[in-house]
């Protein structure tokens, strides 16, 4: 921790038990609530393990609690971070434009952490990706994990061939300012990007209670995206760090060619497709992603 955590700032340290079934040791998992970010509000972000870096940011089907399967289970080996992006979970949303790039970078300088492992998902994926341009001497490794790709799709063409899936996202969000939030809800479990998750019995209630809980983002003024003078789309070949690209065999056509496109663009990216997986594979394949990030986490340490 920064010996100048902010006034207001409330730490609780759990012990929990991680390692072994046949003997346990406890850890300390560090959750803080809330981190006073300068010039960005409050962060709530949870921290636990030790050891190399790693940052897990979220998608918009939810909030921190989507990386649940992966916390503790990457703290016996790793000093993990999660935290909730502006308007999610337990974080406040913003009034103004904001760079979510600025928030990351404050957030590693508060918990002094040098360099990082960064895993996004869908449009935490943008933002770690974002960052990786922007503050490419903060990042060890990236992992895209069925990402948002900004600046993508950038011809006429693409916008055309992919209408039908960015008009099933704009219904929800249209018919919760319409309707109430509970129709925006309805519609994003039914969303074809988390057709799987929607329905496993073992994901179904936990993404039921994240989308119920983070209604604010129906109505959400300023969406976590970085205004970069040139999208993301336009410098993939600026990435230098080991790069794995998540999709999901069952995500929407729109998100499996952003997949392809990111794994294409960056040079040495690796792209694994989960089979039966849709837009959360780190939900409903937990296993199959954790091999895959196992690999990628194998090649960072190999680097060092």
């Amino acid at each position: 921790m920064s010996p100048h955590r902010a006034l207001g700032t409330a730490l609780l340290v759990v012990n929990v038990a991680l390692g072994c079934a046949s003997a346990p040791e406890p850890r300390e998992v560090e959750v803080v609530r809330p981190a006073v970010v300068a010039g960005a509000g409050e962060t709530y972000f949870e921290v636990a393990g030790s050891g190399p870096a790693i940052v897990l940011v979220h998608g918009g089907f939810g909030d921190r609690r989507m990386w649940d399967d992966h916390f503790e289970a990457l703290a016996k080996d790793y000093r993990v971070v999660r935290y909730d992006l502006r308007g999610f979970g337990r974080t406040p949303a913003s009034r103004a434009v904001y760079s979510p790039v600025d928030d990351l970078r404050r957030l590693l300088d508060e918990l002094g952490i040098e360099r990082a492992t960064l895993v996004g998902n869908s449009m935490g994926g943008g933002v770690a990706l974002d960052f990786t341009l922007v503050h490419p001497e903060r990042v060890e490794g990236l992992v895209l994990v069925a990402s948002a790709l900004n600046g993508f799709p950038a011809t006429e063409a693409d916008r055309a061939r992919f209408a039908g899936d960015r008009a099933a996202i704009g219904a929800a969000f249209q018919e919760a300012g319409q309707r109430g939030p509970e129709r925006g809800i309805d519609l994003w479990l039914q969303s074809p990007m988390v057709v799987v998750t929607s329905r496993a019995l073992a994901t179904r209630a936990h993404l039921r209670r994240m989308i119920t809980e983070n209604t604010g983002m129906f109505t959400l003024q300023h969406w976590p995206i970085e205004p970069l003078d040139l999208p993301a789309n336009e410098r993939l070949g600026e990435v230098r760090v080991p790069t794995l690209v998540i999709a999901g065999q069952r995500d929407t056509p729109l998100m499996r060619a952003t997949s392809a496109r990111a794994a294409a663009g960056i040079p040495g990216a690796k792209l694994v497709v989960i089979a039966g997986a849709d837009h959360l594979p780190q939900m409903v394949r937990p296993v199959e992603f954790r091999d895959a990030l196992d690999g990628l986490l194998e090649r960072v340490e190999r680097n060092h």
